[in-house]
């Protein structure tokens, strides 16, 4: 682990402290941040900051180490769109509170993907990532490896929409890449069959990332991987390669930076220490990691959550940094219109308001949010990607 002490009064000094080069690293001339004096790499990725995981076994492929200038060439140019998209939009689409099948079909079936590919194109998005579940029995896309393996008296617990794939027409048509957010450490929270043993759940959910990754194929640019807490030798890796599996070119990220080919960027509750502090300081490729920087951000309180409890100014200023420096931002979007799925078995365990209504999931960029991607349009138009090596 990073030593990820910081002094709060460096942090707020002036604009003429310099960064001095971590360990090992040639010094870049970084002009754009001026950033606080001794923060190191890890900093730069909290709250996850942890460097290579014993668990893990990829000898001689890991990103910041061993690779061959080939290697190297081929990987920065598999990751060269998403550099360029310069930022995105992530939706916690999630079933949360309590769903009959038929409800969940329903809602799913309602989603006006065309709408959502107009917001994203109005507010200049560089791509759109989509959870396919969590946090819950149901998903919004099919999968024959779920149906199979997780079968229920409940029925499937898959939807009959190809949400996914629909969004994806939509998105391809106005030149917009998707990409999709998989979770590996609670299998949506499926009850486990009694014949399933538990070291079968973990295959088994091998064969249905590569069921998407199959399904998708190249119309999925990338994916966003959560979980991944279990330390099952070699279990991490091959969920990565089972991902890649219908596309080889596809981008992958998790909080094992060594099997990633970007910092997913997880952002913390401070919001204030963040704007300051996790920023590329150190350019587009993390100085540890030797992978392309990114950050992921909510705009509301909180994931999933409405409206805005920053200032627009200070996040669009984030935003800017972001890019000046070489980063990539992905901006997490409401999708319950009151509260958010991380509050609903407390204030709404039903995720529903007393008059039966629900409040959410929606796939739709709420009016308020909206105004800031616009902002944040309107911001970074005219600023190229950049190294993050200065000059601007």
């Amino acid at each position: 682990m990073q030593d990820n002490s910081f002094d709060q009064s460096a942090a707020m000094a002036g604009d003429s402290i310099s960064l001095p080069p971590p360990q090992g690293v040639e010094p870049v001339p970084y002009s754009t941040l001026n950033p606080p004096e001794g923060i190191t790499p890890a900093q730069t990725r909290e709250p996850f900051s942890w460097s290579e995981d014993p668990t893990v076994d990829q000898p001689g492929r890991l990103p910041r180490k061993n690779w061959t200038p080939q290697e190297r060439k081929a990987y920065e140019a598999r990751v060269a769109w998403f550099h360029e998209a310069k930022y995105g939009l992530f939706f916690h689409y999630l079933s949360g509170g309590t769903w009959a099948l038929e409800e969940w079909n329903q809602w799913v079936d309602a989603v006006d993907v065309e709408r959502v590919a107009d917001q994203a194109k109005a507010v200049g998005a560089g791509y759109v990532i989509l959870t396919l579940g969590q946090n819950h029995i149901y998903s919004c896309a099919p999968n024959p490896v779920i149906d199979d393996l997780w079968k229920s008296e409940l029925g499937p617990y898959t939807s009959r929409r190809d949400l996914p794939m629909d969004l994806w027409k939509a998105l391809a048509r106005r030149g917009i890449p998707l990409m999709l957010y998989f979770a590996t450490d609670n299998q949506y929270q499926m009850p486990r069959p009694p014949t399933m043993k538990n070291a079968d759940r973990f295959e088994g959910w091998l064969k249905v990332g590569q069921w998407y990754s199959d399904h998708y194929g190249a119309k999925c640019k990338g994916w966003w991987v959560d979980g991944l807490g279990e330390a099952i030798p070699g279990y991490r890796v091959n969920i990565c390669q089972a991902l890649k599996h219908g596309n080889p070119d596809a981008i992958v990220t998790s909080g094992f930076y060594e099997i990633s080919d970007f910092t997913h960027g997880h952002c913390m509750e401070d919001w204030d220490r963040q704007s300051r502090i996790v920023k590329p300081f150190y350019g587009r490729w993390d100085p540890e990691f030797n992978i392309q920087w990114h950050v992921l951000q909510y705009i509301g309180p909180t994931w999933g959550a409405p409206g805005c409890d920053k200032k627009q100014e200070d996040l669009v200023q984030y935003a800017v940094d972001v890019v000046r420096g070489g980063g990539v931002f992905t901006f997490d979007l409401g999708t319950f219109k009151e509260g958010c799925f991380h509050l609903l078995p407390k204030d709404c365990p039903t995720g529903r308001k007393p008059d039966g209504s629900r409040i959410g999931p929606f796939l739709e960029i709420q009016p308020d949010q909206f105004t800031i991607l616009e902002a944040v349009r309107d911001a970074l138009k005219d600023i190229p990607p950049s190294d993050g090596s200065g000059g601007h």
